[in-house]
């Protein structure tokens, strides 16, 4: 039985709530006074009922439960179902009208919580329709509910009305979708013109942003960030289309007081968000657009800004700011002038220590809590400075004292528009300060350079996927090489000395130490080499060597494959060995995920497959000496060395049933030095394939992380996935090599010649 939530303010009892004046009200079109309800099995699902009714007029049509339990309800509930009928187009007998009132209800709430200031006029119809939902609620009583089942056949014609139902069933947190349905539907009941059949679609395509809180979704939503504006590039259209409604709802609903006006932390988080949310295909696959400088253009800009900054001018700080951070130019004229240590989310410019700090924690939900023996990290991009720009900024700083950010600092000049020019230029696109901000990270990868080091450096952060912030870091050292390489390239002066005892490094901060992976496995091949059987033995001891066997074989292939933390390892036992180049794996099941993805078997992971069912081969024998009627543990052993469709890895229990092996069996503590993540494989491979120079593309695919802009297959041409298995192959090969040297036989030892085993490490 579904319950409505409570409102907070207002008592759904009431009946003297009057609606907006602008809602006219409509009767419902009641059905016949003798139907009576039946309920009825339904094969769609154990907890769904279906609806008949038994008709004592046949003149009548057949109604459902919803729309006939509002018979007995007030006035004023009948004429907020007449109006929501006739708004959203409603089927006959309005199936699911609960649901519908539940998912009004919340994105009318969404409305609140976005609004500065609370309209009376939402407030209203929120009671409204809380007092319908609450009639709905109370006729149902214990013996009916609602069913998805009703709306078959319903979606082509009535799709509005059914997207609503939808949202009411699942009630997924996504504000955005909520805020985008309260928007459509608070628009229509003050116009009085229907909600358009696109709100569907919408409402489908906003799943993408169900990772957003309130407080990112309020930075997309600010007229003053985000690339509406011609300097950040353009909206996706499901975006474009919540901002334009959020806009209407704003003039109709919100309060007449202007908004406070942003604080430069706001502006900040808001345009790294908004490009990091808007990007389009062409920029994400590093295809060149009239967004961005041309090559020339770019060249003559730097020595531009190289110049000014020689002779101390606002333009060369800034153009420096510009190009490494990827904020717009008014944004880097107001960071402030802070000195560390500064609080979490904050944005500044230490002029002591001679570093520009940028929060990106903005794009990174949630991230997780640094672990002992992980790369020291965090969500901050710290851009040192050129040596001449700190001095500079010190001599300025001891005459300004009083100086609040950087424009202050040079109170003889102006911040120059997004809009003007870098140098004077008579081409048609003009080489603006606008067009400055994401030119250097096209270049970069242009000339090959890593999308998370070209994201990095140049302050780009639509390039790379969001997630990968998640699970990619650059230790400080990394990106200590990393700015002296760009500002050699670019001929700027030397930065600003690293501290690379105290600094940390940017992004995920549960990334393991090289060393620390290294040490696990180390243990892991320990603890196989203590449990190895004698030649005559116990059951006890085949089954304590079995478990620590498969512990470090799913330890290598969780890392070779990157796979996600997992309850059941479910590699399939029907995967080739040392023949196949690649495996199909589907970890992750989401909305609209692409199913199985192909990935990498190098030779090395070839192997650990190739063993282990020879192990299981070997193990099965010897058990069966002991026990001839073999025993289900006996039996899965025989179908995984046959190569048959069953779980390739599993623990075994004392009483030979088979147990599925988990993520968190085989990262589980070793030692006292390190904790690792259940999750580490991929953290593992995507540091070490970008340090053995893997494409920047493959790494994503190998990681199955799609976007935009890159095409991992084609159903036409299957040579695409070959080649980029291929590439992987060669690169997981030598991070295979590295970190775990050589294969480890099991229980088969002696069933393969050494040039075999040596073949898995060349």
């Amino acid at each position: 039985m579904r319950t409505s939530a409570p409102l907070d303010s207002q008592d759904p009892t009431r009946s003297d709530l009057a609606l907006p004046s602008t809602v006219t009200a409509a009767v419902l079109q009641r059905g016949p006074p003798h139907t009576d309800l039946v309920p009825m099995p339904t094969n769609d699902s154990p907890d769904l009922v279906r609806y008949t009714s038994t008709e004592h007029d046949t003149s009548h049509v057949l109604i459902n439960p919803t729309s006939g339990l509002i018979r007995d309800a007030k006035g004023k509930s009948q004429d907020v179902l007449g109006q929501i009928t006739k708004l959203l187009r409603a089927p006959k007998a309005q199936p699911c009208s609960l649901e519908v009132c539940e998912a009004l209800l919340s994105g009318l709430r969404e409305i609140q919580e976005f609004l500065i200031v609370r309209s009376h006029a939402v407030d209203e119809l929120i009671a409204a329709l809380q007092t319908l939902a609450d009639s709905i609620q109370d006729k149902l009583g214990q013996e009916y509910t609602s069913s998805l089942a009703s709306l078959k056949g319903l979606r082509s014609k009535h799709p509005v009305w059914c997207a609503l139902a939808d949202e009411g069933f699942v009630r997924n947190g996504n504000y955005a979708k909520r805020l985008y349905i309260g928007c459509a539907s608070a628009l229509a009941i003050s116009t009085g013109e229907p909600v358009s059949k696109s709100l569907a679609q919408y409402a489908a395509s906003l799943h993408r942003l169900e990772y957003l809180d309130r407080r990112q979704l309020r930075l997309v939503l600010s007229t003053n960030s985000g690339p509406g504006h011609s300097e950040n590039g353009e909206f996706h259209e499901d975006v474009a289309a919540l901002r334009r409604i959020w806009a209407k709802v704003i003039k109709v609903f919100g309060s007449t007081e202007p908004p406070p006006p942003q604080t430069t932390d706001e502006r900040v988080r808001g345009q790294i968000l908004s490009a990091a949310l808007n990007a389009t295909s062409r920029h994400m696959g590093g295809a060149a657009h009239h967004r961005l400088l041309g090559p020339d253009q770019f060249n003559k800009a730097l020595s531009r800004i190289v110049a000014e900054l020689a002779v101390d001018n606002l333009e060369g700080a800034l153009g420096f700011l510009v190009m490494r951070t990827g904020l717009s130019i008014d944004v880097a004229g107001a960071l402030p002038l802070r000195r560390e240590p500064v609080a979490d989310g904050r944005s500044f410019i230490d002029v002591d220590q001679g570093v520009a700090v940028v929060d990106l924690n903005v794009i990174a939900n949630e991230a997780s809590k640094p672990l002992v023996g992980s790369i020291p990290a965090g969500h901050r991009l710290r851009v040192h400075l050129p040596i001449t720009l700190q001095s500079h900024l010190k001599a300025r700083l001891q005459v300004h004292s009083n100086a609040q950010n950087l424009a202050e600092l040079y109170p003889e000049s102006r911040v120059p528009e997004s809009r003007a020019r870098i140098y004077p230029s008579r081409d048609e696109l003009e080489p603006s300060w606008a067009r400055l901000r994401y030119s250097l990270g096209w270049m970069l990868r242009n000339q090959g350079i890593n999308k998370l080091h070209a994201a990095f450096l140049s302050g780009d952060f639509a390039i790379i996927p969001r997630s990968k912030l998640h699970y990619a870091a650059v230790s400080a050292q990394e990106w200590h090489v990393l700015q002296q390489w760009l500002h050699e390239k670019l001929g700027f002066d030397e930065p600003v000395a690293h501290q690379l005892a105290t600094e940390l490094g940017i992004g995920c901060a549960v990334v393991p130490r090289i060393e620390n992976v290294r040490l696990h496995d180390a243990l892991l091949v320990e603890a196989v080499t203590r449990a190895r059987p004698a030649k005559n033995t116990t059951v006890t001891a085949l089954l304590a060597f079995h478990n620590a066997f498969t512990k470090l074989t799913g330890w290598r292939l969780a890392v070779l494959l990157a796979l996600r933390e997992q309850r059941s390892i479910d590699l399939d036992a029907s995967i080739g060995d040392v023949t196949s180049s690649w495996v199909a794996i589907h970890d992750k099941s989401v909305r609209s995920d692409r199913g199985h993805q192909p990935v990498a078997l190098s030779g090395f992971a070839a192997m650990c497959v190739r063993l282990y069912k020879l192990h299981c081969d070997a193990i099965a024998k010897r058990i069966e000496k002991t026990i001839p009627t073999g025993t289900p543990f006996t039996r899965w052993c025989r179908s995984v060395a046959g190569g048959q469709n069953v779980r390739l890895l599993s623990l075994v229990l004392d009483d030979q049933q088979v147990h599925v092996l988990r993520s968190s069996d085989f990262t589980g503590p070793q030692w006292p030095g390190y904790v690792l993540a259940p999750d580490c494989g991929r953290k593992i491979m995507e540091h070490e394939l970008r340090n053995h120079g893997a494409r920047s593309s493959d790494v994503d695919a190998h990681l199955r992380h799609f976007t935009q802009g890159q095409q991992p297959a084609s159903p036409f041409d299957p040579s695409v996935m070959s080649t980029i298995v291929r590439r992987i192959s060669i690169v997981q090969q030598k991070v295979a090599v590295s970190i775990f040297r050589s294969p480890v036989v099991g229980l088969s030892k002696g069933f393969l010649r050494v040039e075999a085993l040596e073949l898995g490490c060349r």
